[in-house]
């Protein structure tokens, strides 16, 4: 395995870690509870960003099974 194509499957797990927890966040985190840098955050509000957090999740989702199907791949070669 290359050493450009490991940076990427490294950096495509952590994307994945990062965009799923920011997921869980946005669907468990009234928006009023947010942290102020994140997207939505808005003052004094009860309702939760749920569409947000899906396509994170979705997006965290698609950015793991890249990076493992781009492990496999290596290992099956090796």
């Amino acid at each position: 395995m290359s050493a450009n194509r490991g940076a990427l499957m490294v950096g495509l797990y952590l994307f994945g870690v990062l965009l799923c927890a920011v997921g869980l966040i946005y669907i468990s985190v009234r928006s009023g509870s947010l942290p102020s840098f994140f997207p939505g955050h808005i003052s004094r509000s009860h309702g939760y960003h749920v569409r947000r957090g899906r396509v994170a999740l979705i997006m965290g989702g698609m950015s793991l099974m890249i990076a493992v199907m781009m492990h496999l791949d290596a290992a099956r070669t090796h």
